[in-house]
């Protein structure tokens, strides 16, 4: 939703986390790929671009370097990871811890994070309603 404000080197971070996040639990999910590719399409890429995924957390908070000092960046950033990690809809410790370390090196505050967090459940819950909508129709 909001993706298509990061730069180049953003996007790729981006997805870098998103990729960890979304195979972190070790089972990817019809709902994360599609996400995922909704996410492709407001950056304006295709599979094509995506990088390899990371091996390790380090690696991760490594490519959150392209976000420093942008506080808005790294907003969308923790917003969009948050949908990514939440539309399969299983709660995840891991994909939580991951989130976390990604606010503290962006130095969000825990508070903003669950404000991120809110927001980006309730998004998440609108488009499936929308998309129940649509497809009922």
């Amino acid at each position: 939703m909001f993706l298509h404000h990061l730069s180049g080197k953003q996007k790729s971070a981006f997805l870098k986390v998103a990729l960890f996040l979304i195979r972190l639990d070790g089972v990817v999910d019809m709902r994360e790929e599609v996400v995922l590719e909704w996410a492709l399409r407001d950056m304006g890429l295709g599979h094509k671009d995506l990088p390899p995924c990371p091996g390790q957390l380090e690696d991760v908070l490594h490519e959150l370097a392209a976000f420093r000092g942008d506080a808005e960046a790294s907003a969308v950033l923790l917003v969009e990871a948050v949908r990514i990690g939440a539309s399969d809809h299983i709660e995840d410790q891991a994909q939580s811890e991951t989130l976390a370390a990604i606010a503290e090196r962006l130095g969000v505050t825990a508070e903003r994070l669950q404000a991120y967090t809110s927001y980006a459940l309730r998004l998440q819950a609108l488009i499936e309603e929308g998309q129940e909508l649509v497809g009922d129709a």
